[in-house]
């Protein structure tokens, strides 16, 4: 009763038939989800029903594309702007505070949970996904254009057979606080990044980055270092 009285009737017919949708197949979900897409700018952003949790400010634009919002949390002030795809297909995403999804970025879990920090940007025509190793990504990381970030890896090791029917292998990836990963860079599974590395324009990084490295080329190497300190004991 509680509930039909925050959102009344209309709406709470609404949610009630988001929830029904979430059980049935797929086809069946994907007709009646586009029968009931305008009304995604008042549900997604003001029903705390259709989430795993979402906090206070947050923004979901009218054009964002969200699969299986139960599994998503968003903290306070996170947004999703239009033409962002954020998909929980078989794991958990969420949202730190204040981080921010820009227009055809792509965060898809794929089996496996994906978590950012606080402050984080994905900027348009990211992908980043999850698979069963994870996906770990920190407070204050600058994530550019064209970056992909996908924790898993095909297995290739028998010439006999082909690719697609070898299996994948999923370590996971960690990506440490107040990194900047630069346009087109590619982060492969396994890898660490550590606090405040800098990965340049371009870079694939295939193996771990210690902090306050400043990291390019292909393979990733370092560069130089943004601390002085951690440039000594590296040196060491």
């Amino acid at each position: 009763m509680s509930h039909l009285k925050k959102y009344g009737i209309f709406k709470s017919l609404i949610i009630l038939a988001y929830w029904i949708l979430q059980k049935i197949p797929y086809v069946k979900k994907a007709m009646w989800h586009k029968a009931l897409y305008p009304f995604h700018h008042f549900l997604y952003p003001k029903n705390p029903y259709l989430w795993a949790f979402i906090g206070e400010n947050v923004i979901i634009s009218r054009k964002a594309q969200i699969s299986n919002s139960r599994a998503i949390a968003l903290e306070d002030g996170a947004w999703i702007e239009d033409h962002a795809i954020v998909a929980a297909e078989g794991g958990t995403i969420r949202l730190g505070k204040h981080t921010h999804i820009l227009p055809y970025g792509i965060v898809k879990s794929m089996g496996g949970d994906v978590e950012f920090g606080e402050y984080c940007t994905v900027n348009p025509f990211c992908v980043i996904y999850g698979m069963a190793g994870g996906l770990h990504i920190g407070n204050a990381v600058r994530i550019a254009t064209q970056t992909v970030i996908i924790s898993s890896n095909h297995v290739f090791d028998d010439p006999n057979t082909q690719i697609r029917q070898q299996g994948i292998t999923s370590k996971g990836i960690k990506i440490g606080d107040d990194v900047w990963l630069g346009a087109g860079v590619r982060v492969l599974d396994g890898v660490v990044i550590k606090r405040g590395a800098v990965v340049a324009a371009g870079a694939v990084v295939a193996k771990d980055v210690p902090e306050m490295a400043v990291v390019g080329g292909i393979p990733a190497r370092v560069l130089k270092w943004r601390d002085a300190e951690v440039a000594a004991r590296q040196a060491q």
